[in-house]
């Protein structure tokens, strides 16, 4: 069956966050620039957690490691690992804080904690899914917000973003109605769909 890797950024919903946690920023880390899309979350606080649920038969968490930073564990699928340790003398970016290979295909939870005081960060984290058939090859095709295959509800509800340079394609269309919707028409086995605060949230649909 076609496989594909996917990447949720620490700002994807995704990723439930308990309520010691906050978003770093470049008036208090010079160093912002280094992570992934300039994004991460981080905690001082002891037992303040992390946890997502994918489907697939892999998954990484990534983050740094930093003179501040400290002991941590990995939950996966109610099983303990042992402590680990996200010391490091020299300030190391995009680290892998835990991964876990050859899962058996299906649904699994997997629960970050950080030990101590010390600083935790999530940067994002990546899993392994599977998709179609075992004789199909992964066909990917990528939409933008203004071609044909979108439509949006009411229009007079959505506008252009103002922040187009930080966008795919330079384009994305935004609305502030809790009611507007947006609606895609495709056909295949999974959605993609990406914005600007929540980047490539998955969407599994029937075959």
């Amino acid at each position: 069956m076609p496989r594909f890797v996917q990447v949720f950024q620490d700002t994807c919903p995704t990723l439930t966050f308990s309520s010691g946690w906050q978003g770093g920023s470049s008036e208090t880390d010079a160093s912002l620039d280094r992570y992934s899309q300039g994004t991460y979350t981080f905690t001082k606080q002891a037992d303040e957690t992390m946890t997502m649920a994918f489907n697939g038969t892999y998954v990484g968490i990534y983050g740094a490691k930093r003179p501040d930073h400290g002991l941590y564990q990995v939950e996966l699928d109610g099983k303990l690992f042992p402590t680990f340790d996200a010391y490091s003398d020299t300030p190391l970016f995009n680290q892998t804080l835990f991964n876990a290979t050859s899962l058996d295909y299906g649904l699994h939870t997997i629960k970050l904690i950080n030990s101590g005081s010390t600083t935790l960060d999530v940067d994002y984290v990546a899993f392994q899914g599977i998709t179609g058939k075992s004789e199909e090859a992964l066909i990917p095709a990528t939409w933008q917000d203004n071609e044909f295959t979108f439509s949006y509800f009411p229009p007079s509800s959505w506008r252009q973003s103002a922040r187009p340079g930080t966008l795919s394609a330079s384009t994305g269309t935004i609305t502030n109605d809790p009611k507007a919707t947006a609606e895609f028409k495709f056909k295949g086995n999974f959605l993609l769909a990406s914005t600007d605060e929540a980047p490539q949230v998955l969407t599994v649909v029937d075959s």
